[in-house]
């Protein structure tokens, strides 16, 4: 799945052919998305929650993020309903931060 600031995009179900799992992500672009802002990212996870939720059993979304924070003036209410949808659905998230170490040059 992709988010584009609008819509939850589905590029593959799942699937045990490793070769249509590898073409489908060589699809996948490397470049940074427009800036999305933070309340607009939780409505996207919260439609790819409801896309699992018909699925049985515990699920993982492996989610890539920027580790921006949130606007300034966003209230706590649109992350708990994201966290109380993710409950509901039995989907766990699991962040990572996709801007990669960044070295420190010596002072």
């Amino acid at each position: 799945m992709t988010f584009n600031g609008q819509k939850v995009s589905i590029w593959q179900d799942f699937t045990a052919n490793r070769d249509l799992v590898n073409r489908t992500l060589t699809r996948l672009s490397a470049e940074p998305d427009p800036p999305t802002a933070y309340k607009d990212r939780l409505t996207g996870m919260q439609e790819a929650v409801q896309l699992l939720t018909v699925l049985p059993g515990k699920k993982a979304m492996v989610y890539f993020t920027n580790g921006a924070a949130p606007d300034a003036g966003e209230t706590k209410a649109a992350l708990d309903a994201t966290i109380a949808l993710a409950v509901k659905a039995n989907v766990a998230f699991y962040p990572v931060d996709a801007r990669g170490v960044i070295s420190q040059l010596p002072q």
